[in-house]
């Protein structure tokens, strides 16, 4: 397959992250719940089970690929844990992408504005790439992210407390 063939993008959207997507959004439409279904794989596929009507293909589908559900992880995410917490989470990166711009055009230590752009940066990237990717997940990423994370919100802190 080519990844930019008609084929290609219509095997994604029936049978890999196209599906899982549709899979998950139905689900947590049908249920009505704002809060997901919890915070495991189980709980998202038992949620699914009970609140769409699957032919015996997508059931078989889903029981075989589990982990299929979690690979396109905003829409897992949207399972485990609903609007709600996908709105809070979301909430949380947009608070921080503009803690860094703050910190960008408040400073005058290189050092401070170059912890800014690398946040800004990374929360960029991260949040286009988690649509086809669990970069939240990956413990390397998340450590590292979260590590640079605080360094930039204490550091506008810090710059903060420098003005008063």
């Amino acid at each position: 397959f080519s990844i930019f063939s008609p084929d290609y993008w219509q095997h994604n959207l029936e049978a890999q992250r196209g599906w899982a997507a549709k899979t998950i959004v139905n689900g947590l439409m049908n249920s009505g719940g704002w809060f997901g279904f919890g915070p495991e794989p189980g709980a998202l596929q038992r949620g699914i089970e009970n609140s769409v009507i699957l032919s015996p293909d997508e059931q078989r589908h889903l029981s075989w690929h589990v982990e299929l559900l979690e690979d396109a992880y905003w829409f897992a995410f949207l399972g485990y844990f609903g609007i709600v917490g996908l709105g809070i989470f979301w909430l949380i990166l947009l608070r921080l992408y503009q803690t860094s711009q703050s910190l960008i055009k408040s400073s005058s230590s290189l050092e401070y504005k170059s912890l800014g752009v690398m946040l800004c940066t990374i929360i960029i990237v991260s949040f286009f790439y988690t649509f086809v990717e669990r970069t939240f997940k990956l413990r390397p990423f998340s450590f590292y992210f979260w590590l640079l994370a605080g360094l930039v919100v204490n550091s506008w802190s810090v710059q903060q407390g420098n003005r008063e």
